[in-house]
């Protein structure tokens, strides 16, 4: 098998042979044409709307209890949720979003150069534009590892035809309301009550650092399984934290150190100053009981049959974001 380097080499040589034959207007052309063959996936966006966590309550507004089938999802307007998640998340997963064109281009060839001079595949320079256009746009099967080279072209396009229709904060809003956080938590809302009982308005700088870091490997980062007694303890970074070579304490939990590289570009990209950081990273973090309440559970099953046999809802009625008054 060919080894991605040599794929890029050999994308890099043909593309001088097109340009030296044909003419920059004919590798454009070419890029027209597949860029012509993906018009009205976009469309996709408008009607998508993914599941959505459906919820009962009684007469008075207590909640009894959260139905969920293929995970937790709240979608909330980008006002609603913390500034300080959304610097993170810019931070360490796209530090040029609000300038790039949907891809980073200097990102890819800096990738690029990392998998010639390693001989082998190697991740990494995807926007959040072009993550949303993975996650919500593309089908199952362009997202197989065997068609990886087409998509990430596909993604390329798309990512910039996105980026001259939507505005960057609905870009952020739907890619904040789409990506997964673990623990059956998809968007940024069900992650902020699933991890600490809050509404994403309301995260803390070190609530906030420890999330923005999760999407990346949510089971590797995945806090819980870290937890004593329910808390994520802190950790006291030395003066010399911000090193690439620095040097955790012994014993430091993998999703303190995912964690302390988010305040590492949020310090870096100027969005908090490093006492603000090091003091993030030194606060003990309380988490939410992962264990599903449920108040007058005969009732409330009584009630998810009914819906269930329901020719209105039927068995997705969990997915659909109900709210259902007793």
């Amino acid at each position: 098998a060919i080894k991605w380097s040599s794929r890029i080499l050999l994308a890099l040589v043909l593309l001088g042979v097109f340009t030296t034959l044909f003419g920059a207007g004919s590798v454009y052309g070419a890029y027209a044409q597949l860029a012509n063959s993906l018009q009205g996936r976009l469309d996709t966006l408008q009607k998508h709307e993914g599941f959505q966590t459906s919820r009962i309550y009684d007469r008075n507004g207590k909640l009894l209890y959260e139905f969920f089938d293929a995970g937790k999802r709240t979608r909330v307007p980008l006002a609603q949720i913390s500034p300080l998640l959304i610097h993170a998340t810019v931070s360490i997963e796209d530090k040029t979003f609000f300038k790039n064109s949907g891809v980073d281009y200097e990102g890819i060839m800096k990738a690029a150069y990392r998998a010639l001079s390693a001989g082998e595949e190697q991740g990494g320079a995807s926007t959040i534009t072009q993550q949303l256009i993975k996650q919500a746009v593309l089908s199952e099967e362009e997202k197989a590892p065997e068609n990886r080279y087409r998509r990430k072209i596909t993604e390329i396009i798309l990512a910039q035809e996105l980026s001259q229709q939507y505005s960057k904060n609905d870009i952020l809003e739907l890619y904040l309301n789409e990506i997964y956080y673990g623990n059956l938590a998809y968007g940024i809302e069900a992650a902020s009550n699933v991890y600490f009982n809050r509404h994403a308005s309301e995260l803390t700088l070190a609530q906030a650092s420890l999330l923005a870091g999760l999407p990346q490997l949510p089971n590797v980062y995945d806090p819980i399984n870290y937890l004593e007694g329910g808390v994520l303890r802190g950790v006291r970074l030395g003066n010399d934290w911000l090193s690439p070579t620095y040097e955790f304490p012994a014993g430091t939990a993998i999703p303190k150190k995912r964690q302390a590289a988010v305040l590492t570009q949020m310090v870096d990209e100027g969005y908090v100053t490093e006492a603000q950081a090091r003091a993030a990273a030194a606060e003990d973090l309380t988490f939410s009981s992962q264990v599903a309440p449920i108040n007058a559970p005969h009732f409330v099953f009584y009630v998810r049959k009914l819906l269930e046999e329901s020719e209105e809802y039927g068995p997705q009625f969990a997915n659909q974001g109900l709210s259902i008054y007793t």
